[in-house]
């Protein structure tokens, strides 16, 4: 309720009431410093909204530093949108913030400077939850199409754009690309730079997902965009590229691999079946994955070798041993 009251309305200015809004102000800042009531500290920074408090620093610190907790971050965010140079201390949050704090903050941040603007096609839409909750607005807000029409982009730019745009085609939580105003330029113009960027297993995926967006699509478009995407898609060193990531088992690559493979038909289930067997606690999630392999006879071993038996055995004694060492 107050935090509604709070943001429909705005702060009373200290030149009008300074007697009220200054010492009011200094006291809410002062309380919400020392209560530990996590619903109390909520209040008191939903109060300094309503107070034009954008000239005092002290309170201004003290509000990024209760934002930078996840709990707080709405809260303080929409205190600062009532204040004068409110928007500074907002991109500050924004750039220091992740999960649910970092989507409050993008979504009320006002991209009235370039450099805002810049910052929120780079990072602003890489998040610990689903990257999907911003990705319209970062489209809005960043004027990604613009970004896109340049001849020519930096690799971290092309980084932060293809994080807007696979976010805008996961409409799962929130509308996406299909209400986006420049969808098809956007989407051509982006694979035009992936098809000079693409040199990894994430672009590859990144493309994957495009792919499967057109496919499923009824946009007049689609055809055109998986037509694009089957150029990058389809260059024989992908193969090579996988199978040396699925050999490495690092942590990230081998995600990107996995799926990847699936995706394009590749027959790596005996690497993936070797990963599980080196090592089945940090690989278990791939034991249920659907892979295209040989099921007789993979990579020279038997299939009982690979039985789930066997793979959950090797579980367990990783897992004795790792109690073991922590003992």
């Amino acid at each position: 309720m107050t935090l509604a009251f709070v943001g429909s309305n705005p702060a009373i200015p200290a030149t009008k009431n300074p007697v009220v809004a200054m010492p009011t102000g200094l006291y809410c800042s002062l309380a919400i410093a020392a209560i530990r009531h996590l619903e109390l500290v909520k209040l008191g920074i939903s109060m300094l909204g309503i107070f034009e408090l954008g000239s005092h620093e002290e309170i201004k610190e003290i509000v990024y530093t209760l934002a930078l907790y996840d709990e707080f971050s709405l809260y303080a965010v929409v205190a600062a949108s009532k204040w004068t140079g409110g928007n500074d201390l907002i991109f500050r949050i924004a750039k220091h913030v992740d999960s649910w704090g970092k989507i409050h903050a993008v979504e009320r941040l006002e991209s009235e400077s370039g450099e805002i603007r810049d910052w929120i096609l780079r990072h602003g839409c890489e998040n610990g939850v689903m990257d999907a909750y911003l990705g319209l607005t970062c489209a809005i807000k960043g004027d990604l199409i613009s970004a896109l029409r340049e001849d020519h982009i930096d690799g971290e730019l092309f980084e932060g754009c293809a994080t807007i745009i696979d976010a805008l085609l996961d409409e799962g939580p929130v509308p996406g690309i299909s209400e986006y105003e420049h969808a098809h330029e956007a989407l051509l113009l982006h694979i035009r730079n992936m098809g000079e960027y693409a040199s990894n297993l994430k672009h590859l995926w990144h493309t994957l997902n495009i792919m499967q967006w057109a496919d499923s699509s009824d946009e007049s478009y689609s055809d055109e965009v998986a037509g694009l995407c089957s150029e990058i898609i389809d260059r024989p060193e992908w193969r090579e590229t996988i199978v040396s990531a699925l050999e490495r088992r690092d942590d990230a690559d081998f995600f990107y691999a996995c799926n990847a493979a699936d995706r394009m038909g590749l027959d790596v289930g005996s690497y993936v079946l070797d990963a599980i067997r080196a090592d089945p606690i940090k690989h278990h999630a791939y034991t249920r994955q659907p892979l295209n392999y040989n099921r007789a006879q993979l990579n020279g071993h038997t299939r009982e070798e690979y039985s789930l038996r066997s793979i959950v055995g090797l579980g367990r004694k990783a897992w004795q041993a790792a109690k073991g060492h922590i003992a």
